[in-house]
């Protein structure tokens, strides 16, 4: 994670950057980035460290992380590439850029010729990395479930027998959780005598969503002002574990 000391990979980067926001050709893709491609983008150095693995094998990928990159590469890198569509350049643009920065001096601002711009070489690496993670979209649609991501992360059941049962057992299981909020949303809003809504059924950062912990789920009113009505209501199990400003858990 230290940033480079090399001057010949530090001048082109500020180039680039230096062109993105003078954007003389007036895309506005600077804030197009900001308020678009770039919001939807996971920590690609996080990421990219957990596949690459270590010694001690303490950050070994998971299936949220699997998913996290599948998202990246089907949704995330297209969305990138679109916005700099407007500086996209030919092949021979591209190595004229490439040239430019070369033969100048270190450290010296590049001069680039006419069709060739610092964000050429740039643009053309995301778009090898997009193509480069096709097969990756491929793998993680044959072998996670979609559908029940990015709520629960598991492989699709259909690869095993014991994965088939346990995937239909997890099933009955989700289903009864529901059940169960919709029956907690609707007393709570009998109780308060407002609409329904009011109680959200959310994942427990703590377990997320083990059904082998302890608290794999959690309710939270999103008005941390009801606490003292909760404390009122009858039902057995019902615990207050925390008040926040986003509500009560």
């Amino acid at each position: 994670r230290q940033p480079s000391v090399e001057l010949g990979v530090i001048v082109p980067r500020l180039d680039a950057v230096e062109y993105l926001l003078e954007d003389p050709a007036g895309t506005g893709v600077a804030e197009a980035l900001r308020d678009g491609a770039l919001r939807g983008l996971p920590d690609i150095e996080a990421l990219a460290g957990r596949f690459a693995g270590d010694a001690g094998g303490k950050r070994r990928p998971t299936l949220k992380h699997l998913y996290e990159a599948y998202l990246l590469a089907s949704q995330g890198l297209p969305a990138l590439v679109e916005a700099l569509d407007p500086f996209s350049t030919g092949r021979e643009a591209r190595e004229a850029a490439r040239e430019a920065e070369q033969s100048s001096p270190s450290g010296v601002e590049a001069v680039y010729p006419p069709g060739a711009s610092p964000l050429g070489r740039q643009l053309a690496a995301v778009v090898d990395a997009t193509s480069d993670m096709l097969g990756l979209i491929d793998l993680v649609e044959a072998v996670l479930d979609m559908d029940a991501a990015p709520k629960v992360f598991r492989v699709k059941s259909s690869f095993d027998e014991e994965l088939t049962e346990l995937g239909e057992t997890l099933d009955r299981h989700e289903a009864d959780i529901e059940d169960i909020h919709a029956e907690m949303d609707a007393a709570w809003a009998e109780r308060k005598g407002q609409g329904s809504g009011q109680v959200k059924l959310e994942v427990d950062p703590e377990t997320q969503g083990s059904m082998a912990a302890s608290g794999g789920y959690q309710f939270r009113l999103i008005n941390s002002n009801d606490e003292k009505i909760l404390r009122t209501f009858d039902a057995d199990g019902l615990d207050v574990h925390r008040i926040l400003k986003n509500g009560v858990y």
